[in-house]
């Protein structure tokens, strides 16, 4: 997925949860093949997350890491910023994960 993909993506998940009033998010990264590039990560950070708190109401966010470390977009310095902003839990288990959001 190149970089123009991955933000519409993330775009279109914010129109889902805004039209929605969904306020968890669960994403499952465990067949990524590569990690996000810097620029997408920061954009992710400082853009996207921001903008999706403020226009929706976004609190809860679990994660499924992808399997090989080298291809995990949540480190442990994402996870802690991500954590600014919301309730953040990565899960190796999907039903732990769901459980965890529906207790949200």
């Amino acid at each position: 997925m190149n970089s123009s993909e991955l933000r519409a993506l993330y775009i279109h998940t914010r129109n889902l949860m805004e039209h929605q009033h969904l306020c968890c998010l669960l994403a499952d990264h465990r067949a990524m093949l590569a990690a996000p590039d810097s620029a997408d990560q920061e954009w992710l950070l400082t853009q996207w997350v921001p903008e999706t708190v403020s226009r929706t109401c976004y609190t809860h966010y679990a994660v499924l890491p992808a399997l090989e470390p080298a291809h995990r977009l949540h480190t442990d310095p994402v996870v802690h910023d991500l954590r600014r902003r919301l309730s953040v839990a990565l899960f190796e288990n999907p039903d732990q994960a769901v459980l965890w959001l529906q207790t949200a």
